[in-house]
């Protein structure tokens, strides 16, 4: 399970996000482009926002279960669901579905990964799945008229095993480290600062 929760490391998300970009202007989508960018400036930011919020006012939203909402669910709810969009436009309703729901499961895999390895709590990911579906939300009302993407047989035979061992090297190097604990420090030096939530216990 923890390999699945893997694949919404911001490690493979960052360099897949700038591939995705740039074969959206590679193929003269400029407009979806632009849109991919301002979703995932949405989400990253919506989620760092949070993350520090909760993290600096923990004592006072204990209520509601959340720790610190995840970025592996926000990041790749975005991801994966601009990915299905681009994927699925202009195409017969049923092939959309099916890329839909098969986006649909692997963020919903991911988001359970990272409950079941303990790294984050039901409403954590809950929360950081919210803060996607916000930012495709905003791909949507952003990008150009949908239509079918392009793609060589020659591109897919070489992209395929390329991106595979590209994706191994990452997860192997990467798949430990996490921004969280710098997160959490810097949430509690600017409550200390700010006094946002009252006095740090």
């Amino acid at each position: 399970m923890s390999h699945i929760g893997g694949l919404g490391h911001s490690a493979i998300l960052f360099p897949a996000s700038l591939a995705l970009f740039g074969f959206l202007l590679w193929l003269g989508r400029r407009a979806d482009a632009l849109a991919f960018v301002a979703a995932l400036t949405v989400c990253l930011v919506a989620t760092l926002v949070a993350k520090l919020a909760f993290h600096a006012c923990e004592s006072n939203v204990a209520a509601f279960g959340v720790e610190s909402p995840s970025g592996h669910a926000s990041f790749s709810a975005v991801f994966y669901g601009c990915a299905a969009l681009v994927i699925a436009g202009g195409r017969p309703p049923w092939a959309r579905m099916g890329v839909y729901a098969v986006a649909a499961l692997f963020v919903f895999l991911i988001g359970v990964s990272r409950v079941v390895v303990g790294a984050h709590t039901f409403p954590d990911v809950v929360v950081g799945l919210g803060i996607g579906m916000i930012s495709i939300l905003v791909f949507h009302a952003l990008r150009g008229p949908p239509r079918p993407l392009a793609i060589s047989l020659r591109a897919v035979a070489w992209g395929i095993p390329t991106g595979a061992v590209l994706l191994t090297i990452i997860l192997y190097f990467a798949r430990r480290w996490t921004a969280e604990p710098l997160i959490e420090a810097v949430a509690l030096r600017l409550n200390l600062l700010l006094n946002l939530c009252g006095p740090v216990s």
